[in-house]
């Protein structure tokens, strides 16, 4: 599971700049291990990541009740895991770039529903991890 909070600022010209902030967790599954036996691994049971970062937002059709989007985005991965005998490790810091493609739909004022889908290519000290999202959200802007 996931948890994910994006701020987003909406400029002219149908851009946006957003931040984004994402609590992903992932279980450890057993495998054949191809290294040494003496590593770390074994008793593993899930590794933590928080991803912090900006992106940019290309919207499309501002003017409609269906706003279109692409976007693009880069930041940075913490990690922290925890062991059967419930210790804590930290396999070490990295970072993330994204694109993705999303539809929001205005429902009231300015409430909108938001479905959107992403790619993200994390790059770890000694791994790479490879995502795909699809995400279903609500969205309230902020009028001055």
């Amino acid at each position: 599971p996931t948890l994910g909070i994006r701020l987003r600022y909406r400029m002219r010209y149908e851009r946006a700049l957003g931040l984004s902030f994402e609590n992903e967790r992932f279980e450890i599954r057993a495998f054949e291990p191809t290294f040494p036996t003496d590593s770390l691994l074994p008793g593993r049971v899930r590794i933590n990541a928080v991803l912090s970062g900006l992106e940019f937002y290309q919207m499309f059709g501002t003017r409609t009740r269906t706003t279109k989007m692409l976007m693009v985005g880069a930041g940075l991965v913490q990690t922290s895991g925890r062991t059967l005998d419930a210790d804590t490790f930290y396999p070490g810091d990295g970072s993330y770039v994204s694109a993705g493609a999303g539809v929001e739909r205005f429902i009231y004022s300015s409430w909108a529903l938001d479905l959107s889908g992403r790619y993200v290519a994390m790059f770890l000290p000694d791994d790479r991890n490879h995502d795909v999202q699809a995400a279903f959200g609500i969205i309230f802007y902020a009028s001055y």
